[in-house]
């Protein structure tokens, strides 16, 4: 059984990384439409390293920033001022 898992666990992860990459360029896309939610993901993905995006603090902030300045009474702007105030903590 353990076999079986680790199997079927093995086969899944190039599909994740597939999905990470993909999923990097459609935040890219919508952020720069001016998604807020994307541009948000698009942070995170920056801060984090992941979603097929490298770690690039510099960005991460540009677009926490860009979510700040254009969300309007829309509770994402707390998680952005959140985390853009985590990095400059760190």
């Amino acid at each position: 059984m353990k076999k079986l898992l680790l199997l079927a666990f093995a086969s899944i992860l190039p599909l994740c990384s597939l999905f990470a990459q993909s999923s990097y360029k459609e935040y890219m896309k919508l952020a720069k439409q001016g998604d807020l939610w994307a541009q948000f993901e698009l942070a995170q993905c920056y801060q984090n390293g992941s979603g097929g995006a490298k770690q690039d603090y510099a960005k991460a902030v540009r677009w926490y920033e860009k979510v700040i300045d254009g969300a309007v009474d829309d509770p994402i702007i707390v998680s952005a001022q959140w985390n853009l105030a985590f990095i400059y903590y760190e």
